[in-house]
């Protein structure tokens, strides 16, 4: 399942008041809860997760957060084909691409996503900046030519549309899961390197365990932002 229509299912079967598009101005600690002043109003919580991505850098400006942007591609449709694929294909690569530093895949990274139109999604490369807008064929190309390599029948099909997206990592290579050092009640979700969506399930599960106090697995203990933990002075409190 792709982000989106994740995203839509989860908010459809919780029953979740959306407010939505609204931005975090601050938030501020109080007994019981946080109080966030947002562009939708001010709101009372007894927790506040901060799932923003890039986009925690406007709370916590020296978050160790990472911008890695990637080339895509969507292909034309086809209703009708008799290679089609049963559901994603991706290749070791692109999973070994999303550590951060100098060592390097030797294969182009490669995923293949189907999408309910008969369209074809395809990428994608990792860059270290975070411009939506450039479209970079030269590093395309590659990836266009690895895919066939590894599905021929995606020769078959005509190139519709070029886009660059942008991904959150961490300085480590490791996501941010846990509670913000010296601000209670805060939690942060973020930096899962483009599989926020697929891992939002898991990340959801141990989170609550956190907040309710119970014990988690060190591998998701190491997650813990307090190993940055000098970075998280805001912005406004």
């Amino acid at each position: 399942m792709l982000g989106y229509a994740a995203t839509t299912a989860y908010l459809g079967a919780a029953g979740v008041e959306c407010r939505w598009p609204a931005a975090i101005r601050r938030f501020r600690a109080e007994s019981g809860g946080v109080v966030v002043d947002t562009t939708a109003g001010v709101m009372r919580a007894r927790h506040l997760v901060l799932a923003l991505g890039l986009g925690t850098r406007s709370l916590f400006p020296q978050a160790p957060l990472v911008p890695r942007a990637g080339q895509l591609a969507i292909t034309d449709a086809r209703r009708v084909d008799g290679n089609a694929l049963p559901g994603s294909l991706t290749a070791a690569a692109y999973l070994a691409s999303k550590s951060i530093g100098p060592a390097a895949p030797s294969q182009v990274p490669i995923v293949i996503d189907p999408l309910n139109t008969g369209q074809l999604l395809v990428g994608s490369s990792r860059e270290p900046h975070e411009d939506r807008s450039r479209t970079d064929l030269a590093v395309l190309q590659p990836v266009l030519a690895r895919a066939v390599s590894i599905y021929p029948a995606l020769g078959a099909r005509r190139l519709l549309r070029a886009f660059t997206g942008v991904r959150a990592g961490v300085s480590d290579g490791l996501p941010l899961l846990g509670p913000v050092p010296a601000h209670p009640g805060v939690w942060l979700a973020t930096g899962f390197e483009g599989d926020g969506i697929c891992l939002s399930a898991l990340a959801g599960r141990e989170l609550s365990a956190m907040i309710a106090g119970e014990s988690v697995h060190d591998d998701v203990a190491c997650l813990a932002p307090q190993r940055f933990e000098t970075a998280w002075k805001p912005v406004h409190a």
